[in-house]
């Protein structure tokens, strides 16, 4: 769309696309009347067409229709004037597209359909119509998402509703292995995931590398939404292939009062992922002392060793967060990990040849000690 040296927009032109824009029908008779190209426009906002229907100035939507707009022209971004409307929610503009010809299931390129961009944005009325005109409610975007998944992402309950209704599936997954469940749980919308769970959403179904929505919930603080799948039957030590658990996540991003329900509802505060760190690790490392202090409360130890070798002192040391620094040394981080065994521990794996983790080393050491 966008004009090329032989096609130069004039001024009337220009002018043209502001009045669409604002819904000036006078102004825009006006302009054409003096020659103004309706179809003329740029690659980012659109010809005139696309900007009445995108503010809803049905009047001027009609006018320019009716002087040769072309209702399924796209813009860069591969909208149409139909994807405009819908995405505004402009439910007269969208009836009277479709009825001039507007194709229903054009997609940009993310390949979104008006009824993909409706239902993101949460319209109700836009839906109910692209759907009773023969919308797909199945078609998936370039990230293999549904109209559903689209809206569980933002919250749009009565919409989640009326698609599941029509036959949506609740269990769809897109390119990133995401049911909308898990989006919704990312998310924080409680309301969402206790209506997908009513309608057989599952909840420890998890992506290929073993996310659940209930590890995605806990990594975003959304405590309601960690209680509800818990009390659904949500896992609370199912996580990542990497040994990433609900209660890691938490702990990494400082979520204190979900890492304390995680706790007291069976997770392990010792349990590490596949490097050897544990909650207290991430936890020292990221600077949050609440949780710190909490996970040491629980039994979690000061001492342990990663598979490098470095315990959470060292860890909250290299990060330059002093306050957990201080915490720890009187917590005995410093006596504990300069111990005789923790000394032979490095002493052993500097020699090389070995390969086991230091973590593993301490753990034999130890055991040798007590002997």
């Amino acid at each position: 769309m966008a004009e090329t040296a032989a096609d130069e927009p004039s001024d009337d032109d220009k002018a043209l696309l502001g009045a669409a824009l604002n819904g000036y029908l006078d102004v825009v008779q006006y302009f054409v009347g003096q020659g103004a190209n309706v179809n003329w426009g740029t690659n980012t906002k659109g010809a005139p067409l696309h900007l009445a229907s995108q503010e809803g100035h049905l009047d001027v939507v009609e006018y320019l229709v009716s002087q040769g707009a072309q209702v399924n022209r796209c813009i860069d971004k591969g909208l149409t004037p139909l994807d405009c409307a819908s995405h505004s929610g402009r439910l007269n503009v969208v009836r009277y597209l479709l009825s001039k010809g507007a194709q229903l299931d054009t997609c940009g390129n993310g390949s979104n359909t008006p009824l993909h961009v409706a239902s993101q944005m949460g319209h109700l009325d836009v839906v109910e119509y692209l759907v009773s005109q023969g919308a797909q409610l199945e078609m998936c975007d370039n990230d293999n998402d549904t109209p559903l998944q689209l809206a569980s992402q933002k919250g749009h309950l009565n919409v989640i509703q009326y698609l599941v209704n029509q036959g949506a599936q609740v269990e769809r997954i897109d390119n990133f292995d995401q049911t909308p469940l898990l989006a919704a749980s990312s998310k924080g919308h409680v309301d969402v995931v206790e209506y997908l769970v009513s309608q057989g959403a599952q909840v420890n179904r998890g992506t290929n590398t073993g996310g659940t929505p209930l590890l995605y919930a806990s990594r975003e603080g959304h405590l309601d939404v960690v209680r509800y799948l818990v009390g659904q039957g949500a896992k609370v030590e199912k996580g990542l292939g990497n040994g990433v658990t609900p209660l890691f996540s938490a702990s990494r991003n400082g979520h204190l009062d979900v890492g304390q329900y995680l706790v007291g509802q069976g997770a392990q505060v010792e349990r590490g992922n596949n490097k050897g760190l544990t909650p207290l690790h991430v936890a020292s490392g990221y600077g949050h002392l609440d949780m710190v202090r909490y996970l040491v409360s629980q039994g979690a130890q000061v001492e342990r060793c990663d598979n490098d070798g470095d315990t959470p002192l060292i860890v909250a040391s290299r990060k330059g967060h002093l306050d957990v620094v201080r915490y720890l040394k009187r917590e005995q981080a410093q006596r504990k990990t300069a111990s005789p065994e923790g000394m032979i521990c490095n002493l052993i794996v500097s020699k090389g040849g070995y390969t086991m983790s230091k973590g593993d080393v301490l753990y034999r050491v130890r055991a040798v000690m007590i002997l």
